[in-house]
């Protein structure tokens, strides 16, 4: 551990509280909560109230991403410098510094192709080739992603306990990322289920 991590780890001793904190929601945003006992009781219920303004909340969610500074800016261009310093920093700093890669460069040319990968089953063999490193670095990096927010991922419901990895899709924090509006949508609609978020 390094002494700058290590003396950072020190001077916020017991003085932090560590959240999981993700970005709005359509429900959120269009005040669509629903309690938990009405929406197990009936799930597909949708109240199409306001619709054109869900609309709205939509398309500006699938634009400027759901996260709070360049949604609350309602700019793309504070989206772009947000969505560029929010990678660069994480990657460059935060990953660098907290996890054992080896090559950043490498790991941030991983993190710009997944939004190509977005809504297809990832393969991690695939990606490996693509990118000219092992398996493992693939697996490592992906977990690294979702531990940092960068990424989540969803594997097929099958109803067993048996190891879907192989099946799963990878899913973007940043959705305006991705090239596709089909995929940003997809994107948008595959919420992190509490056994995914890291």
């Amino acid at each position: 551990m390094s002494k700058n991590l290590q003396k950072g780890i020190d001077s916020l001793a017991g003085r932090y509280f560590l959240f999981h904190l993700w970005s709005f929601t359509i429900s959120e945003l269009g005040k669509r909560s629903r309690e938990i006992g009405p929406f197990l009781n009936d799930p597909l219920q949708i109240s199409m109230e306001q619709a054109n303004e869900l609309k709205e909340i939509w398309s500006r969610l699938s634009e400027l991403s759901g996260f709070p500074e360049p949604y609350l800016a309602g700019r793309m261009s504070a989206y772009c410098r947000w969505s560029n310093i929010y990678s660069q920093q994480l990657i460059r700093e935060d990953i660098r510094d907290l996890t054992v890669v080896k090559s950043v460069v490498d790991v941030e040319t991983f993190y710009l192709l997944l939004p190509s990968k977005v809504g297809s089953p990832i393969s991690a063999p695939s990606l490996s080739h693509d990118l000219k490193v092992s398996y493992n670095c693939v697996r490592s990096w992906l977990s690294v992603f979702e531990r940092f927010f960068l990424t989540f991922s969803i594997g097929p419901w099958t109803g067993e306990l048996h190891d879907n990895s192989k099946k799963r899709k990878v899913y973007l924090w940043d959705a305006p990322r991705i090239p596709a509006i089909q995929l940003v949508e997809e994107n948008e609609s595959a919420p992190p289920r509490p056994d995914t978020a890291p």
